[in-house]
């Protein structure tokens, strides 16, 4: 079954949930989660993509938008990691030594 409505005792699962989620974002090392904006978004369209599907368990809803968060992020930086190296891209560094 597929949800596009909550009452206002789901919302507030929810909104519990994704705050779980965030905190365990925020308290972890930047560089696990470099882009805030989108770890959020990812957050939140996965918790709600789960409750659609029936699931109303607040730390259900939050490991799960974890482990997708995750998977998301490991991608991303792989990604970031090839494109430097094909470029010879090593940080601010060799910004600086390219610029002399």
């Amino acid at each position: 079954m597929w949800r596009n409505e909550f009452d206002p005792s789901e919302i507030k699962i929810l909104t519990e949930a994704f705050d779980v989620a965030w905190a365990f974002v925020a308290a972890s090392p930047p560089s696990m989660f470099p882009e805030p904006a989108l770890s959020r978004e990812i957050l939140a369209l996965k918790i709600m993509a789960l409750a659609r599907a029936g699931e109303i368990d607040k730390l259900k809803l939050a490991n799960f938008a974890l482990g997708e968060l995750r998977q998301t992020s490991q991608r991303r930086l792989s990604e970031m990691r090839v494109l430097r190296e094909a470029h010879g891209w090593r940080g601010a560094d060799s910004l600086n030594s390219q610029a002399s």
